[in-house]
């Protein structure tokens, strides 16, 4: 078996940068920091370099372009559950089918 993933990903060819979380999801309260740090001034790329955030740029960007819509929410999306389910059938669509694959 191969060793666990780690968390944290440092690259080789930005040894300046920080840390980057892997595999591990934005927390609410961090969601709101990117948010001001942002309506402070700060750039996306910018907040990625900081040394504690440990994001990456996109996950930033993706994170505020979801906030500063009209409507928009720090909420993650969801994932699974009725919202993302596929349709199900009706019975009339489901007896059709049924009668087509036994043919």
């Amino acid at each position: 078996m191969r060793p666990p993933r780690p968390n944290f990903y440092k690259s080789p060819a930005r040894p300046s940068c920080p840390p980057i979380l892997v595999g591990v999801a934005v927390s609410q309260r961090d969601r709101a920091l990117f948010l001001q740090l942002n309506l402070a001034g700060f750039s996306a790329a910018r907040i990625s370099r900081l040394p504690f955030i440990g994001r990456n740029v996109s996950t930033i960007r993706r994170i505020l372009r979801r906030a500063k819509v009209a409507g928009g929410t720090l909420e993650p999306r969801p994932r699974g559950g009725a919202a993302n389910s596929p349709p199900i059938l009706s019975p009339p669509a489901l007896l059709y089918l049924r009668v087509r694959v036994r043919v």
